[in-house]
């Protein structure tokens, strides 16, 4: 169910950058992607008192268009691994990912050491998942299922932007994203609520809660450095914080470190 929800939710957000951009005057865009490595770590008391964490590979593609006053940033990301605890013969078999469209319009400029800083203040619509199999070793190869848990928050947040282009093509940015209003899907209370009995299966939800902030309280900042490789092609590389916490049913707590590079065409 995940890969199919996130290509609908993908193809949903291309429609809307592609609505957004069609009637404005275009002066620069950016497509691309980046590649590197990430260390996730979750806890998540509703299934286990256990911290789960791992290191792993962590793909991203963007979209960047660049207005005189305005920036439309979009963003696609994955991550899939096995997220290993103290006990040698119980994991955690995670996917998480994200969608994101972002717009942002310019509030003011600034200098620091005589250098220009531009502040742009907007807002994003975007959904995170992370869903967990639970699966340990009952007898030796044998692999058995303990539970399934999810953290699903689709949200509008509020993000700032701070950005320093030293010359043409290149910047450097610190952006933020906090999430005002969402709507967060988890299990019920107990690890038997969602079991479908027919499908011998637990039942994925898509919608949960609507919460505002800080009931669903998370901080998202990205680093970024791109400048021209050759041509029209910009190499690029990513700094990505992440940290989330929620309290229902029970705690859940998560954050990464994501390290990426790649490649921006300029069109």
């Amino acid at each position: 169910m995940f890969p199919k929800l996130f290509i609908r939710k993908t193809l949903l957000l291309l429609f809307i950058i592609t609505s957004c951009c069609s009637a404005q005057t275009k002066e620069r865009n950016y497509i691309g992607g980046s590649f590197g490595g990430t260390d996730f770590h979750l806890k998540d008391v509703h299934s286990t008192p256990l911290i789960f964490n791992s290191v792993g590979i962590a793909p991203s593609i963007q979209y960047i268009y660049k207005g005189g006053r305005h920036r439309h940033y979009a963003e696609v990301s994955y991550y899939h691994g096995n997220l290993k605890t103290s006990s040698d013969n119980f994991w955690d078999q995670n996917h998480n990912g994200r969608i994101r469209y972002c717009y942002l319009h310019s509030i003011t400029d600034f200098a620091i050491l005589s250098k220009q800083i531009d502040f742009f203040l907007g807002g994003s619509i975007g959904t995170f998942l992370s869903h967990s199999d639970y699966l340990y070793n009952w007898v030796s190869p044998v692999e058995a299922r303990a539970g399934e848990s999810w953290y699903w928050s689709n949200s509008l947040d509020i993000s700032a932007l701070l950005e320093y282009n030293p010359e043409l093509r290149e910047a450097f940015s610190i952006q933020l994203f906090i999430p005002v209003v969402s709507n967060v899907s988890r299990p019920k209370y107990s690890l038997s609520g969602d079991f479908n009995y027919i499908d011998n299966d637990w039942k994925f939800k898509i919608f949960g809660e609507t919460k505002l902030f800080p009931n669903n309280f998370s901080v998202n900042t990205l680093v970024s450095y791109t400048a021209p490789l050759f041509d029209n092609i910009n190499y690029q590389i990513n700094y990505e914080f992440y940290y989330s916490f929620y309290d229902e049913p029970r705690d859940i707590n998560m954050f990464m470190n994501n390290l990426r590079a790649g490649f921006l065409v300029c069109f």
